[in-house]
C-alpha cells in the first residue's frame, strides 16, 4: 500500500525541537540521552503502551542500533533503527510511535502526530503533549516549489577524437555518490570511463 506524501514532515520536527527545548541531536534538548540498555527497556514500554491502549494486533518493532546512519528512523523492514550517539527518550517515542500508527497515513501525518503525542503525554507530560499537538496545527507547513524538474544527459570523453559524446552507460549502474558529484558538475571516472552530466 503506498502511503500518502509526508508534507507535515518539518513541521512535526519543528514543533517536537520547540516542545523539547531542541532536536534530539542538538546539546540543548531537553529530552536526557540514554544508553542502549535502557532505550531497549523504554522501547518495550513504550510499545507494550500501545498494544494496551489499542489493541494492536501486530507484533512490536524489533530494534537495532547503529553508529553510522544519518539519524534514528523506523521502516517496516527494520523496525526501529538508533543511532547510538544521539539516542534519547524523545527519539524511542517518535519512532515507536511510528509503528503503532501504522502505514495508511503520511509518516508524520494527524494520526502519527496523535500517537506520538499520546507517547508523550503518558512518559514525559501532558502538557507537552498538548504543546506539541497545537503547534502542529499552528506551524505552516512548508510549500514545495513546483519548478520543473531539471533534465540531463550523460556524456562520456572519447579519447580518439577527444570531444565529449552521449554516453551508453546506464545511469543505473553508476554509484549514487558519483552521479551525486556529476550532478553538481565534476567530472568522474566509472571503470574507464571519464563521464559528466549536462544540464538540457
Amino acid at each position: 500500500m503506498s502511503r500518502k506524501r509526508d508534507i507535515g514532515r518539518q513541521r512535526a520536527y519543528r514543533a517536537e525541537g520547540e516542545v523539547f527545548g531542541g532536536h534530539w541531536y542538538e546539546a540543548k534538548c531537553r529530552s536526557p540521552l540514554i544508553g542502549e540498555q535502557e532505550a531497549i527497556e523504554m522501547h518495550k514500554r513504550v510499545s507494550d503502551f500501545f498494544i494496551r491502549r489499542h489493541g494492536i494486533k501486530r507484533r512490536p518493532p524489533p530494534l537495532r542500533f547503529s553508529d553510522t546512519a544519518r539519524g534514528s528512523y523506523h521502516s517496516t523492514l527494520e523496525g526501529c533503527v538508533y543511532r547510538r550517539d544521539m539516542l534519547r527518550e524523545c527519539v524511542v517515542l517518535h519512532e515507536v510511535a511510528h509503528w503503532a500508527a501504522g502505514y495508511e497515513d503520511a509518516a508524520h501525518g494527524p494520526k502519527w502526530q496523535r500517537m506520538y503525542a499520546e507517547a508523550i503525554a503518558e512518559f514525559a507530560g501532558a502538557d507537552l503533549a498538548a504543546e506539541f499537538l497545537r503547534l502542529c496545527q499552528e506551524l505552516p507547513i512548508m510549500q514545495y516549489s513546483s519548478r520543473p524538474k531539471r533534465k540531463f544527459r550523460l556524456e562520456e570523453w572519447d579519447k580518439v577524437n577527444e570531444r565529449w559524446i552521449p554516453s551508453s552507460v546506464a545511469r543505473k549502474s553508476i554509484p549514487n555518490w558519483q552521479r551525486l558529484q556529476m550532478w553538481r558538475g565534476r567530472v568522474q571516472w566509472v571503470g574507464p570511463r571519464m563521464l559528466r552530466m549536462i544540464e538540457e
